[in-house]
């Protein structure tokens, strides 16, 4: 086991039926280039060997720990119980079937060292299924250091993604983050409340993490998502309250409400497996909330494909149920 005195980074990497991806993930990391780097292996709860596995590297790597759900709960149980266990001064997180270069750790600290921040958010890139790379947001230029205002506002609109992978956060500022229980979208949460509650925030132009889209990883059309876009809407909303009105109220608060809260919604009721009778309420209520600033939001943002495709969920569902079956509605 090592010493806890000399841990930098905790990487905690949820684990559910990864069994044939375990022992490579694990195998990645330890190659890390940073020496004061712990691995927090949590199993959600599988059904396959994954906690066999597990023990097993465990017992051969003296930086690698195995932390065991009773029952599956989810992965945002799951990185609450790695935090809770992790002995690092900043916590990284990853998932056993994506990739990442061997300085990753390395680059996240040294940035956090450098200018005392509470969160480090570097580049990231996207392997579609076809083989194509897509870069992760589009962060600031500049490796600038952010206040929680600046980097909370660059998360509404895109720039700071929601993603947890390609961030590294302190410990402490994670003491101040609910994990928010969600099936679907529990990063985002996440994200914005440590953002929210960080006295610094650094930027990093280096790409620490590659996620590989897999046919599993496609949130399937029949998924109700509803309940989760709810949840983590109101977690945005609080945290932007708590940081004034000139963010809660916001054009970029808009934009994030357009985008990834209404537009999300609308697809959802769309391609969810749901009745008529709660479709057709989903849809209601989202329309009720598509106030016109919200509907403007994209095109004043520079992004007018996203207004469209609201002005079309608004008045004319069909439309928009055949623009998401051509794939319009993506993002």
């Amino acid at each position: 086991m090592t010493d806890a005195a000399a841990v930098d980074v905790t990487v905690v990497l949820p684990a559910y039926n990864a069994a044939e991806l375990l022992e490579d993930a694990v195998g990645r990391l330890l190659r890390q280039t940073l020496a004061g780097l712990e691995v927090v292996v949590v199993d959600d709860g599988s059904a396959d060997a994954t906690a066999a596995v597990g023990a097993a590297l465990a017992a051969r790597h003296p930086q690698v720990r195995l932390l065991v759900q009773e029952a599956n709960g989810g992965v945002a149980a799951a990185r609450e119980r790695g935090v809770a266990e992790a002995r690092g001064r900043f916590v990284w997180f990853v998932d056993a079937d994506d990739e990442w270069p061997d300085d990753a750790a390395a680059t996240l600290l040294a940035a956090a060292e450098r200018t005392s921040a509470d969160v480090v958010c570097a580049g990231a890139s996207t392997v579609m299924l076809d083989g194509s790379v897509k870069p992760v947001g589009a962060l600031p230029p500049g490796e600038p250091v952010l206040s929680a205002a600046e980097a909370f506002t660059a998360f509404l609109t895109g720039g700071v993604s929601g993603h947890l992978w390609n961030k590294l956060f302190s410990r402490e500022v994670l003491g101040r983050v609910r994990f928010t229980a969600t099936r679907q979208h529990s990063d985002q949460a996440m994200v914005a409340q440590a953002l929210a509650r960080a006295e610094k925030v650094a930027v990093v132009d280096a790409v620490v993490y590659r996620y590989l889209l897999r046919e599993g990883s496609i949130i399937r059309s029949s998924t109700r998502r509803a309940p989760a876009l709810r949840a983590v809407g109101q977690v945005v909303r609080e945290c932007a309250a708590e940081l004034g009105p000139s963010v809660a109220d916001g054009p970029a608060m808009r934009y994030y409400l357009a985008r990834f809260q209404l537009l999300s919604r609308f697809k959802d009721a769309v391609a969810g497996d749901y009745d008529d009778a709660e479709r057709r309420s989903l849809v209601a209520q989202a329309r009720r909330e598509l106030t016109v600033p919200i509907l403007l939001a994209p095109a004043r943002e520079g992004d007018p494909r996203r207004t469209v495709m609201l002005g079309a969920a608004r008045w004319s569902l069909p439309l928009f149920r055949r623009m998401v079956g051509r794939g319009l509605a993506r993002g």
